[in-house]
C-alpha cells in the first residue's frame, strides 16, 4: 500500500504553491520563461517504484525475518554501462563489447552483460527495496549459492527481488543480515541471478 499524502510543510514548494494568490486575488499574473527543451525536466526518466521498506534501526532487522520486500525499480543494461565494467574489469570480450560480432555469431543475436556486472549490481537495487536506519557504515562481505541463470542481453532492463532469511548480531551492536535475492529480467521467466547476498550494518 503506497504511504498516505503527506500533510503541507511550511516552506515546502506544495505548500507554498498552495498559498500563492490566485489570478483575481491582487497579484499580477507572472510570466515564465519558456523552456526550450523539456525534456530534460524528466532526465533521466524515472522507473514507477514501489515504497522502500525502512527498518527503524539495526536491532529491528531480527523482526523482518521472512519478509519478502517490495521488488526494486527496474534498471537499464546498455551497452555504455556494459563497456564501463569491460574497462573497469578488463574482460573486454567481443560478447560484451562487439556489438557488431555479437549480431553475427553469438548465440544470443547481441551483446550480453557480464554475469558479474549484473551481480554487482544487487547493493544498489537491496538498497532500493530495504532501508536500515541509524547505520553509520554498510560492508557487503560476500555472496553465497551463486547462480547464473538466463544472460542479460544489452538493453534489458533488470530488478531485485528478496527476502531477509537470517540476521546475526555482532560486537559493537553491529548486525549481518542476509537477503536471499533473485535479479529478474523484465519480459523473462527465469532469473538472470540469484543468490544469498551478505550484508553488515554498522551503527
Amino acid at each position: 500500500m503506497y504511504p498516505r499524502r503527506l500533510p503541507l510543510r511550511a516552506g515546502s514548494v506544495r505548500c507554498a504553491a498552495a498559498c500563492r494568490p490566485r489570478r483575481g486575488d491582487g497579484e499580477r499574473p507572472r510570466t515564465t520563461r519558456p523552456v526550450r527543451n523539456p525534456r530534460l525536466l524528466c532526465w533521466p526518466p524515472r522507473s514507477p517504484r514501489l515504497p522502500r521498506t525502512v527498518i527503524p534501526d539495526i536491532p529491528a532487522l531480527k523482526r523482518f525475518v521472512g519478509h519478502e520486500f517490495d521488488p526494486s525499480p527496474w534498471v537499464l543494461v546498455d551497452q555504455a554501462r556494459i563497456d564501463d565494467f569491460a574497462r573497469a574489469t578488463g574482460d573486454e570480450q567481443w560478447i560484451h563489447c562487439d556489438p557488431e560480432r555479437a549480431r553475427r555469431e553469438s548465440p544470443f543475436g547481441t551483446t550480453i552483460a557480464h554475469g558479474n556486472l549484473t551481480l554487482s549490481l544487487a547493493p544498489y537495487l537491496l538498497n532500493q527495496c530495504v532501508e536500515v536506519r541509524g547505520v553509520r557504515l554498510v560492508v557487503n562481505p560476500g555472496i553465497e549459492h551463486v547462480r547464473l541463470r538466463a544472460p542479460v542481453r544489452v538493453g534489458s532492463r533488470v530488478r531485485l527481488r528478496g527476502s531477509l532469511i537470517a540476521v546475526r548480531e555482532l560486537k559493537g551492536g553491529a548486525a549481518r543480515a542476509t537477503f536471499r535475492c533473485a535479479i529478474e529480467v523484465e519480459g523473462e521467466t527465469r532469473p538472470a541471478a540469484f543468490g544469498d547476498f551478505h550484508v553488515v550494518y554498522y551503527p
